[in-house]
């Protein structure tokens, strides 16, 4: 099964490469969402395509059943407008994709998490790979993947690398996905990659065991060291960012550092105007910008235009009320809640640039899904309950502590398999 999903994710990923070729992009999405089905089929037959939120969630099932209903509404306008079946094909495979990645977490969850570090581990070593082999940045950000795409791919490594416990895997696989991106030139992912790695220290100074007072003055003391640091250091670190941002560098064909994407921007607000409730469809935007881009350069924008008002106030309302439980459980220790949690953050930067936040060929969108709909799990008794269970039976009788003992080892218990 682990090997499955990895496989399944690294066909998502290999399909951007095709995106220009159409149907061979198409091909390799599908294992994207007919591996995880098929195993949810074959393990729990018809009832893994039931929706599990309903009963733990109703809001984000209510939430996510209207978000199926407004984007196909969208879908079938746009197909009737232009007599094109895609709007409605594309919006199948989203809704699919959702049921799919947001149950995946109805399988083994310990395969999930092994399939999740094997594609972490194999993709970010092809990567890796390809950037030593090749010896002009042109063949390798344009003959593979557009410079975008791996920054994409290798920040949404860098997230999951947080799977590994080992830190002699986590870092180098980390570092490694940090050389990509900076040598791809990648801005957006680079910044989305800032404000991951912070998201993942603030974590461990929250677990650490140091005292809160302790905490909030390494806070000050770090803060102040590098407000020094960087006033001192000023014209080095303006150099840095201009080495690793390059904003006019003639191989990224800019001009500007956003690359004209206001210009982009501004259409798609224009498209969000003329079509406000429904928008023009799923992969419609292309209809109405004006340039050769197809999109409007940003994972906001573009939903809202696709998906109208309802649709976008439906899914991002879904995403903040999903995101919101996921923090409460990444600071519970729920395993795997943390690297969702840093994911979730960190793609709400990525997403200012991102043109296709909703896409199946993309498996940091995929993972997004799951990681948002990632269920819950109880807590261990805490020492506190343990210390009152403990006192009752100091003070009971002699012939009732058996019993006693008896019944609370079995309450632990059930609680720990539930």
């Amino acid at each position: 099964m682990s090997a499955a999903l990895a496989l399944a994710l690294l066909c998502s990923a290999i399909s951007a490469g095709f995106e220009e070729t159409g149907g061979l992009s198409t091909l390799l999405q599908l294992p994207g969402i007919l591996i995880p089905l098929s195993l949810g089929i074959g393990m729990l037959g018809p009832r893994f395509l039931e929706a599990p939120a309903w009963q733990k969630s109703p809001e984000s099932g209510l939430l996510k059943t209207l978000f199926y209903a407004s984007a196909t509404i969208s879908a079938s306008l746009a197909a009737l407008k232009f007599f094109d079946p895609f709007p409605l094909l594309f919006d199948g495979g989203i809704v699919l994709a959702f049921i799919v990645w947001s149950g995946v977490w109805r399988l083994e969850e310990e395969a999930v998490w092994s399939g999740l570090r094997a594609y972490c581990f194999l993709s970010t070593a092809a990567a890796v790979a390809i950037v030593i082999a090749t010896g002009h940045r042109g063949v390798r950000f344009e003959t593979f993947f557009h410079p975008n795409l791996w920054g994409l791919l290798c920040y949404s490594n860098f997230c999951f690398a947080g799977l590994f416990r080992k830190a002699t895997l986590r870092i180098p696989i980390q570092a490694g996905n940090v050389v990509v991106i900076l040598a791809a030139q990648s801005r957006s992912s680079l910044l989305a990659t800032m404000v991951a790695g912070a998201v993942f220290c603030f974590f461990a100074v929250r677990s650490s065991r140091i005292r809160k007072e302790d905490k909030l003055l390494a806070l000050i003391a770090a803060a102040g060291t590098c407000a020094v640091l960087a006033f001192l250091l000023r014209e080095q670190l303006a150099n840095s960012v201009s080495q690793a941002l390059l904003l006019d560098d003639p191989y990224r064909g800019t001009s500007t550092g956003f690359t004209g994407r206001t210009e982009l921007w501004q259409s798609g607000l224009r498209m969000i105007e003329s079509y406000p409730l429904f928008g023009v469809g799923p992969r419609m935007e292309g209809h109405y910008m004006p340039g050769a881009l197809p999109y409007a350069h940003s994972g906001y924008i573009s939903t809202f235009a696709q998906y109208g008002l309802i649709g976008g106030t439906l899914f991002f309302g879904l995403v903040l009320i999903r995101a919101r439980k996921l923090w409460l459980m990444a600071g519970r220790l729920r395993p795997g809640a943390r690297v969702g949690a840093v994911l979730v953050v960190s793609y709400a930067v990525e997403a200012i640039f991102d043109p296709k936040l909703l896409s199946i060929g993309n498996p940091a969108s995929l993972l997004l899904l799951a990681f948002l709909f990632l269920p819950g799990a109880r807590k261990r008794p805490s020492v506190s309950s343990f210390d009152k269970e403990r006192a009752k039976l100091t003070f009971a009788s002699p012939a009732s502590v058996p019993a006693a003992a008896h019944a609370t080892a079995l309450s632990w218990v059930s609680e720990e398999r539930r």
